[in-house]
């Protein structure tokens, strides 16, 4: 009797590890929020708690007029490549002075679940912004304090689909 209430204790713990570690990758739009409000060190307590891994700083480019302050990836299948990643959060501050939390994902459940927050939340939709690869919105929200949120699904070369949401704590008119 006692082996079989162990072995049940066994399987409980592994199916509540195994579940917390797949759902670990997922953030919330209050999360993100959260984190767009916190210091570089604080999002990286934050995330590396919660089986993210800091993967450095990508340099600013010429065409790109925000200064990156970090990235971190969530690594599902293994993969130690930023491609592989099953997630990924990029912190960058525009010239505006603005946080911006970039959280991408390949499983499209965390990004509708965070685009039907937008939907039923106080966020207004402000415009459409179509790109090359991507399709999505710009929204303004007032829940949480008001912020910026960019939700769009984006396609690119390599026919790898991933889903975006950008908040920013401080409306900007671009990104």
């Amino acid at each position: 009797m006692n082996t079989f209430r162990l072995l049940c204790l066994f399987f409980i713990i592994g199916q509540g590890l195994c579940c917390r570690t797949a759902s670990a990758q997922q953030l919330s739009l209050s999360q993100l929020v959260q984190l767009s409000r916190l210091d570089t060190d604080e999002i990286n307590d934050y995330l590396v708690a919660r089986n993210w891994a800091f993967d450095g700083v990508v340099k600013a480019s010429d065409n790109y007029d925000k200064t990156q302050l970090g990235t971190w990836i969530f690594k599902s299948t293994g993969s130690s490549s930023y491609l592989g990643a099953a997630a990924r959060v990029f912190l960058s501050r525009t010239s505006g002075g603005s946080i911006n939390i970039l959280y991408i994902v390949t499983d499209k459940k965390y990004f509708d679940s965070i685009k039907s927050k937008l939907l039923i939340s106080t966020c207004t939709k402000l415009f459409s912004e179509p790109s090359t690869e991507c399709v999505g919105a710009r929204y303004f929200c007032s829940d949480y304090g008001q912020f910026m949120c960019v939700a769009r699904t984006c396609k690119y070369r390599s026919h790898r689909v991933s889903y975006t949401i950008t908040v920013s704590g401080k409306p900007t008119t671009s990104e």
